[in-house]
């Protein structure tokens, strides 16, 4: 019995449609990867001549006094301070006339805290030129990046986890599970899998051979997108920053969980006997997991939700972070991964196979 037959088939068929998604997958990786220190520059709140102005604060009762200080200008007559909600100063609050490097405010509490708020200090010259100095807040600027998606976007740490989260696991997820259908859906369409099986194949090495071929185009994207990854942090400076022990475990350690998709849409498409809705079927499956999973990481209330999920035991935050990686949740792919291809295998033995 001749091992690897219907893999070959399933290689001539689909290697054009496997190379170009490799690319593509690795052009949005280091496009990603390479866009970051636009993106840091872009997601910076720190204002304009921050390091120039000196802010000191004493919270008091119902109220918060702000002493600003700042390096005398050469030749200024005095100092304007302008205060306002906002950094553009579009209607501030002016103090005129300052003729000392420092400046007290006092701010009262709103609702029970203290406002933010935006001090501009700007030199009055002779002849009644101005030279802006620089721009302080009272508090720290709140940055919805911080924690968009679960992720800080201003560390590049942040950006892979991110990249993880969407790109990773909806692209290359979504492919497999469709590779992973298309596979069965064409030899019954093309009515090869009743040729394959007349050649000794039996039908359980049938659906093996399908999930080895899978599985190992599943390893070379990802060796490929590791290698991708690591010259693209190199090229911009952050390699330092990444932890390569975590950033390894965190790619390798995804393979479970695809192999864990790619079974069970084995599954769908062997059990399902309307091949046209094999795919869609597949593809419920997965958005029902993801969704779990996204759900799940959006309240407390609700975390429950992604212990459903096979996607929460890929912690690649553990990994990419602390470089730590729970043995139980490897041993939970893998049983989802064999239950899964057990079924298909059982299911396999009793189709019926159109001729």
């Amino acid at each position: 019995m001749k091992f690897g037959k219907s893999m070959m088939v399933d290689l001539v068929h689909n290697w054009k449609a496997l190379l170009i998604y490799i690319l593509i997958i690795q052009m949005m990786v280091s496009g990603l990867i390479l866009a970051f220190p636009s993106m840091e520059m872009l997601l910076d709140t720190t204002p304009e001549g921050a390091d120039n102005i000196t802010v000191e604060t004493v919270e008091g009762v119902g109220n918060q006094t702000v002493t600003l200080s700042w390096e005398a200008v050469s030749g200024a007559a005095n100092y304007t301070v302008l205060v306002n909600a906002g950094p553009q100063m579009i209607t501030p609050q002016r103090v005129e006339g300052i003729g000392d490097t420092e400046y007290v405010h006092v701010l009262t509490e709103e609702d029970g805290e203290v406002p933010l708020r935006y001090f501009s200090v700007v030199a009055v010259l002779p002849g009644g030129d101005l030279e802006f100095i620089g721009m302080q807040t009272n508090t720290a600027i709140p940055n919805i990046w911080d924690s968009f998606y679960w992720s800080d976007m201003s560390d590049i740490n942040g950006i892979i986890a991110l990249f993880w989260d969407v790109w990773w696991i909806l692209l290359i997820g979504l492919f497999l599970v469709y590779m992973a259908v298309s596979v069965v859906n064409r030899d019954l369409e093309e009515n090869r899998m009743d040729i394959l099986l007349s050649t000794l194949l039996t039908r359980r090495q049938y659906v093996l051979e399908k999930f080895v071929f899978l599985a190992a185009y599943t390893v070379v994207m990802l060796a490929v997108t590791m290698a991708f990854m690591v010259v693209s942090l190199a090229s911009i400076g952050e390699l330092g920053n990444v932890s390569i022990t975590g950033l390894t475990m965190s790619v390798a350690f995804s393979l479970p969980l695809f192999l864990a998709f790619i079974a069970v849409s084995l599954l769908v498409a062997v059990g399902m006997k309307d091949q046209r809705r094999t795919v869609g079927f597949a593809f419920l499956i997965f958005v029902i997991q993801y969704g779990l999973y996204l759900f799940g990481n959006m309240a407390e209330s609700l975390s429950s939700l992604k212990m459903l999920s096979i996607l929460n035991y890929w912690d690649h935050r553990g990994m990419l972070y602390d470089q730590v990686y729970s043995m139980g949740d490897l041993g939970v792919l893998i049983a989802v991964t064999a239950a899964a291809l057990l079924l298909a295998v059982a299911v396999m033995e009793r189709k019926d196979i159109p001729s």
